[in-house]
């Protein structure tokens, strides 16, 4: 029971969710001399998606985030982690040519030389996407915005070019065209936590790329959320849930469970889509319409990370990135038949734990995985590993690793991604404070609402310090 005499009290800003986006607007906040704040998180511990564990072995496994995309300065999350010592020196990066063992369901490995084509291939149909985007992005009908509208045009076309040049006698078509889908299915569902069907172009293409790679962080992200320090952490109150906000053109009344209050001038609310959407939490009066519009048309993802540990790794180290090129056949049986073991792309190795593969699970399946035991996911993945390599002596993982971020009530899904519906007026309606960008009492931030880096670590952390400067900027023009 919350004793809510203690909870009570007036603060310059409220903050919901202690996550990096919570995090880094209150950080922003204090460099700028606004220290009357309060976080409150939900769980226990801080970091929302950005959990890591330390294995028995000394190394560190994530839950949830692992990368950041864009190994430069120009990443919030990068320049945060790099000033800090927390990357390797240079920072150690992967990239997509790391993904080249193309196995089939007949477990025979697709030739190097057919793979090698199918990656070429692949940048061609990465051009047909921007040319589409330029050419349709005015009038394009909500049937055709979506990944795998244009995808099937885009394969469709490069691969007739394939077919009518002098080299088509060098390679094998259909092994060609399968990588080339395989490719599809795997990088689009990775980048954007849902069916390519479900996702929108016209809102991925705002999406904005940092260059300088995926780089890992050797001590998993939960190394950087411990760089924010006592003067932050200690105005944190957890776990404590928020279930209603209240607010008007002058303060915000945020109360929590059991009915306590914390009145405030401001408050950004840093809850996860999936939350959000959810209506976990009740604003009073409700947000306006064009956030509501807004959150409708976005989605939280559907991901299952699933690490699975072996006692000896039978793969070489390097070496232990492999893809499953399920036919279209064989997707649309499984998908008739419930089958999850179909929504199975890819497993890789896990930088710095030599013992340990991940093992993804996007879509419409993912959601399946989070219901079965551990043991149901060992014996699925081992009949995988054996029948896709073709190796029968493949041994059993011995563990599962695993949180299910979709069925968690505190997130109710993984990073965000834009529908057929969504466009860049919505992520624009999400950053407007309420009631008014000149009178800035409520906030949203999170990686779903920044218009170019949505999905992201970075997204998440520059909406938070961005929306915390309205504020700052705000008290500055009172004087």
């Amino acid at each position: 029971m919350e004793n809510c005499e203690a909870v009570y009290r007036f603060f310059e800003v409220v903050i919901v969710g202690g996550g990096i986006a919570g995090l880094s607007a209150a950080d922003m906040l204090y460099k700028n001399g606004i220290t009357n704040f309060t976080i409150i998180e939900a769980r226990t511990r801080l970091g929302g998606r950005m959990y890591s564990e330390q294995l028995a072995d000394g190394s560190f496994i994530d839950y949830g985030a692992q990368y950041i995309h864009g190994g430069s300065n120009a990443n919030s999350i990068f320049s945060l982690a790099n000033s800090n010592g927390l990357l390797d020196s240079p920072p150690k990066k992967e990239f997509a040519e790391d993904f080249e063992n193309f196995y089939t369901s007949k477990g025979r490995k697709i030739q190097d030389y057919n793979v090698e084509k199918a990656i070429e291939m692949y940048e061609d149909i990465e051009d047909f996407f921007d040319d589409y985007y330029k050419e349709n992005e005015e009038d394009i009908s909500i049937a055709d915005n979506n990944i795998a509208s244009v995808f099937e045009k885009a394969v469709r076309s490069v691969m007739n070019d394939l077919r009518n040049s002098d080299d088509a006698d060098e390679y094998d078509l259909p092994d060609v065209e399968l990588v080339l889908r395989t490719l599809g299915r795997t990088e689009w569902k990775l980048e954007m936590a849902g069916e390519n069907k479900d996702v929108g172009l016209t809102g991925a293409w705002e999406y904005v790329d940092i260059k300088g790679g995926d780089v890992t962080i050797p001590k998993g992200t939960q190394s950087i959320i411990n760089t924010f320090g006592n003067q932050i952490t200690s105005r944190v109150q957890m776990p404590r849930t928020v279930t209603k906000i209240e607010w008007n053109n002058n303060k915000v009344t945020t109360f929590t469970s059991n009915n306590c209050k914390i009145d405030s001038k401001h408050i950004i609310v840093t809850l996860p889509l999936g939350v959000i959407k959810k209506g976990s939490v009740q604003f009073q009066p409700a947000l306006d319409a064009r956030k509501r519009t807004a959150i409708q048309n976005l989605s939280p993802g559907k991901a299952a990370k699933i690490l699975l540990l072996f006692d000896t790794p039978f793969w070489q180290k390097g070496d232990g990135y492999l893809v499953f090129s399920w036919t279209e056949q064989e997707k649309a049986a499984g998908k008739q038949a419930g089958d999850w073991k179909t929504g199975v792309s890819l497993l890789h190795e896990v930088s710095g734990v030599r013992n340990a593969l991940a093992m993804w699970v996007v879509g419409d399946f993912a959601e399946m995985t989070e219901k079965l035991s551990d043991q149901q996911i060992l014996s699925a993945a081992t009949e995988l590993l054996r029948k896709f390599t073709g190796n029968p002596s493949i041994s059993t993982p011995t563990r599962v690793k695993r949180h299910n971020w979709i069925s968690d009530p505190l997130t109710l899904g993984a990073w965000s991604y834009p529908t057929p519906r969504t466009n860049y007026n919505d992520f624009s309606a999400l950053q407007v404070p309420l009631p008014s960008k000149r009178n800035p009492r409520v906030l949203l931030a999170g990686e779903y609402t920044h218009p170019k880096y949505f999905s992201t670590m970075h997204g998440a952390r520059s909406s938070g310090m961005e929306q915390a400067l309205k504020i700052i900027q705000f008290k500055k023009n009172q004087g």
